[in-house]
């Protein structure tokens, strides 16, 4: 989170002890700033980030802020002052991070706030798995069986916030295009809205996550998945059953475990057994999730 070239942010005097800036490059909000923030400031930016209110939202590639020494023993209230925030300011094409693009402050900020909740998320997943990264061998596995799916949308439909009756189910692309209902049950009764969503939310961003790791391992820039995707998606992981999870048989068919239970989770298509491929990537994407998520996050600067 260091200066990058020498970058600085000009202060009006008096200068502040410390400074932070967020800048927006291809979509995404990165960080940098004179400090090596820890979590508690960067739990301290993000609650003031979200308190804080501003009349102007003006074009920026870039929104900076000056720090006092010890800003976190102050309330994160919003308001600048000479023991929190000293000041806020913001800059487009002029003496601007190396690599920032036009946006806006508002939208700058409203990413800004997911940083800290980016960076612990990952934390917590690098430690709850053996090894931070996928190998490339691995990599290169969940590829293939993301590759073996139909590119096509999913979509969970719960009952009672989507439709007034009906079972729950993941719905697969849409019009002429649709395949087979998806059904996830265990004991007999739907799952969780949060592990419908998590199954959903893997099969819509397993290439998108997949293609970030290769490009980022190659040293290219281009972001697919935003920083607010991806905090999104680590807080999805967090509220759902761990890795890792199972394949096994289940009456005569394929099936889930999780850690913590006993009976299968099984999934369905309108009334069989979903085929053993479709089962399998499941349980592949929900180990390497964690994974990618961590890998993405740190090398962005959001993580360890």
């Amino acid at each position: 989170m260091l200066a990058e070239s020498g970058w600085l942010p000009t202060f009006p005097a008096p200068e502040p002890p410390h400074w932070v800036a967020f800048f927006w490059r291809e979509g995404s909000v990165n960080l940098i700033s004179d400090l090596v923030l820890n979590p508690e400031q960067l739990e301290w930016l993000a609650v003031w980030i979200e308190r804080y209110e501003f009349k102007d939202d003006t074009e920026a590639s870039y929104v900076y802020f000056g720090l006092a020494e010890g800003f976190t023993l102050t309330p994160p209230s919003g308001l600048k002052s000479m023991s929190g925030v000293t000041g806020v300011g913001t800059g487009l094409e002029f003496f601007e991070p190396p690599g920032a693009s036009r946006s806006s402050k508002s939208a700058i900020l409203r990413e800004a706030r997911y940083l800290n909740a980016t960076r612990q998320l990952a934390n917590a997943v690098s430690r709850s798995v053996e090894s931070d990264f996928l190998s490339a061998e691995a990599l290169r596995s969940f590829e293939l069986s993301v590759e073996a799916q139909p590119d096509l949308p999913w979509r969970a439909w719960k009952e009672g916030r989507d439709m007034t009756s009906g079972a729950s189910f993941i719905q697969v692309g849409q019009g002429s295009a649709r395949q087979p209902d998806i059904y996830v049950t265990h004991a007999s009764r739907a799952v969780s809205l949060a592990v419908m969503e998590l199954i959903t939310a893997l099969h819509n961003y397993a290439p998108l996550l997949a293609h970030q790791v290769q490009l980022l391992r190659g040293g290219a820039l281009e972001l697919v998945v935003t920083s607010e995707e991806i905090a999104r998606l680590a807080a999805l992981s967090a509220s759902c059953e761990p890795a890792p999870w199972h394949v096994v048989d289940s009456s005569g068919g394929s099936a889930v475990t999780f850690a913590d239970t006993t009976l299968p989770v099984v999934i369905m298509r309108d009334g069989s057994d979903a085929e053993l491929s479709l089962v399998q990537f499941v349980v592949e994407a929900r180990n390497s999730i964690d994974s990618l998520i961590t890998e993405i996050a740190q090398a962005r600067g959001l993580g360890v």
